[in-house]
């Protein structure tokens, strides 16, 4: 067993073989992937340090002239609204898609489960085809639930005074939303294949919205120099073979996903899921995941950016073969880290640790514990840096000396955080047993976000307000539905009938004759029931301002008192 666990570590972290004695630079909570808060302690503390510039930190002359059309790719004269702007993320072949999917699903249902076999009470049985307009109505009402966020569906439609949201209900009816919800798909079942097939894909379900999206964020925005890659996860409690567990994260539960994003606004460039360990791995998973990540970046003179979980001598190699330079924290024992910074045990006030190695700069460097750094593109110039402390003879602050090249990290690894944060303001909240679903609202979010992004390139001297945005889009997405040809809504209380209201209503006989000239005696609209044996009940009265036949008592009371009037007839009924 000691065995096994050793090959599957090796293959995630590419380690040697080396004793654990040497391992210098991160602490046992960082085993996640993710660095301490406390590693760079210093960069929550710190304060404003005057003259300091990082455009002297690099040695990059090996890279190519980094010289691409950085921003917005479209060509836009300023002109077009907020919508159209988005609409160039979710196209009119996406949304036919969604609907053509959707719409071959439930013919596959209904297939297997005809809906004469349903039971009478079944939603399903009041299913008919979604159309394009009506699918982005539903979308919007996912963005609408990320922006109210409730405890379940049905309190989106309640019509509880304290917490209706009558936006809901003129959108689109409680069970239209929720039977499409039902049935809604990206891609056709029939055409997956089998688990035991080789060239099987476990993110079939979700595959065809993954490469839509992510060609559209190429399309429409190119990245700055600067960029970072992380992973990034989707909380989700269901079953699945990628589920993973990682108890340092703030969701612990849930699928992983590796992103590689702008530095500087968190624009998600390119994006993939981790489908689990493979077999015959011939490098380890990190130096994969970052290789496929820069893919679409390479040959460019970018900096890429990352944690001690990918940061690798070969991997920083191989990098630059694709002329991508690369900085990053760096775990001792990694194969190839020289034994200088292996065995580097610095103490407080000792001078940072400097090996060059080619291309690749090791720094080992003191802080509140040892930091080791690995860089193809800085230099060994340090700074001065001041930082918060408790030593009031020195104006609570204290002086450090500080490689360049740690400070660039801080400054552009902080990507894939940010992108993070944005997405999980307005994420809603979803319970479903589909892994695929929780995927799909996660990147529905993800191309709002970098929606937002292209906004304020666009709109660079207007404040940016994203709530107020994001309803707009909403507004937008709904308006070309027609909401009549779905089920009425209920009533609330606001829009209570012309028979509740606090008027005058009086009784009266009914003065209408038969055909044969006598008197006309109707069905009171209260008590009579002919679908019942002997629930029929008529009566002469009627109320004269509603011009309906009711019995005097308790019929007219119910009538203008109750929203659910009626009531079965019986011989006590009519006594006062």
């Amino acid at each position: 067993m000691a065995a096994d666990e050793d090959a599957i570590w090796r293959e995630f972290f590419d380690d040697s073989d080396s004793d654990e004695d040497l391992f210098e630079g991160f602490m046992a909570s960082d085993i996640d992937g993710e660095m301490d808060s406390e590693d760079f302690s210093e960069s929550d503390v710190d304060v404003p340090t005057p003259g300091v510039s990082l455009s002297d930190s690099f040695e990059d002359s090996w890279l190519p002239r980094f010289d691409k059309r950085t921003g917005v790719l479209l060509d836009t004269d300023g002109t077009e609204t907020a919508f159209e702007i988005f609409c160039k993320f979710l196209d009119e072949d996406f949304i036919s898609m969604l609907t053509i999917q959707t719409n071959l699903y439930a013919e596959q249902y209904f297939e297997k489960h005809p809906k004469d076999t349903l039971p009478p009470c079944s939603t399903t049985r009041g299913w008919v085809p979604v159309v394009n307009t009506e699918m982005k109505s539903f979308l919007g009402i996912l963005l609408f639930m990320g922006a109210v966020k409730l405890p379940n569906y049905a309190s989106y439609w309640s019509t509880n005074a304290l917490t209706q949201m009558k936006g809901f209900r003129e959108i689109m009816s409680r069970d239209r939303w929720q039977i499409i919800w039902m049935f809604f798909h990206v891609c056709d079942n029939t055409t997956n294949l089998p688990r035991d097939h080789p060239n099987h894909d476990p993110t079939f379900k979700i595959h065809p919205v993954v490469d839509k999206l992510i060609e559209r964020f190429r399309d429409i925005y190119y990245p700055e120099k600067e960029l970072s890659v992380d992973e990034s996860l989707i909380a989700f409690k269901g079953r699945s073979s990628m589920g993973q567990y990682m108890p340092q994260k703030p969701h612990k539960w849930g699928l992983k996903a590796w992103v590689l994003c702008e530095s500087s606004t968190g624009y998600c460039y390119n994006w993939f899921m981790y489908v689990g360990r493979k077999q015959n791995t011939e490098v380890g998973l990190t130096n994969s995941v970052v290789m496929q990540l820069c893919e679409v970046v390479k040959d460019a003179g970018h900096h890429v950016y990352m944690d001690n979980f990918f940061s690798s001598p070969q991997l920083f190699k191989d990098l630059s073969e694709c002329s991508v330079g690369a900085c990053g924290t760096l775990r001792a024992n990694r194969r190839g880290t020289p034994p200088q910074i292996q065995r580097a045990k610095l103490k407080k006030g000792d001078d940072p640790m400097f090996v060059r190695d080619d291309k690749c700069l090791f720094i080992a460097w003191m802080d509140k514990k040892q930091v080791n750094v690995l860089s193809t593109i800085n230099n060994t110039r340090m700074m001065i840096k001041y930082i918060r402390c408790r030593d009031p003879a020195n104006n609570n602050r204290r002086e450090i000396n500080k490689p360049k090249a740690i400070e660039c990290y801080n400054q552009f690894m902080g990507g894939v955080d940010l992108l993070d944060q944005k997405i999980w303001t307005y994420l809603g909240v979803h319970r479903t047993v589909k892994w695929w679903k929780k995927v799909f609202l996660y990147l529905l979010e993800l191309a709002f976000v970098n929606f937002t992004v292209v906004w304020k390139r666009l709109h660079p001297g207007v404040k940016l307000d994203k709530y107020k945005l994001r309803l707009s889009i909403i507004s937008s997405l709904v308006a070309t539905h027609d909401r009549a040809t779905t089920a009425k809504p209920r009533y609330s209380i606001d829009d209570v009938p012309t028979r509740l209201e606090n008027k005058r209503h009086f009784t009266g006989i009914n003065n209408n004759k038969t055909k044969s000239g006598a008197q006309a005696f109707p069905d009171c609209v209260v008590c009579s029931d002919r679908k019942v044996p002997k629930g029929r009940h008529q009566t002469q009265y009627i109320c004269k301002q509603c011009d309906k036949p009711m019995c005097p008592y308790p019929c007219f009371e119910r009538y203008h008192t109750l929203l659910s009037f009626k009531i079965q007839c019986t011989k006590d009924l009519h006594k006062e």
